[in-house]
């Protein structure tokens, strides 16, 4: 995980992680709209360039670049009455 990764404020980790390309997993007791906003507003401000949205109803992403010029995605799904929120490696354009 990046140093400096912004993590959405109550979001609980989620361990273990077996996903290929998985960095890391929370789970947040907020919608969706909300932890998106957090994103856009959190990761330039902790210095993280943000080089595509992909909003959306029930599942959005944020790529963004961090230091050492590595893309990675904020993936975000509904969850239950909250938002998964997963940082991974993003996937090979088809």
């Amino acid at each position: 995980m990046p140093d400096g990764f912004p993590v959405f404020p109550g979001a609980e980790s989620v361990t273990p992680l077996v996903e290929p390309g998985l960095v890391a997993r929370w789970v947040a007791k907020a919608d969706g709209a909300e932890v998106f906003d957090f994103y856009v507003r959190a990761l330039p401000a902790a210095g993280f360039a943000i080089e595509q949205r992909f909003p959306g109803g029930a599942a959005a992403i944020i790529r963004f670049n961090v230091a050492d010029a590595q893309l990675l995605d904020v993936s975000l799904t509904a969850s239950g009455s909250g938002t998964q929120v997963d940082l991974r490696l993003p996937e090979p354009a088809p």
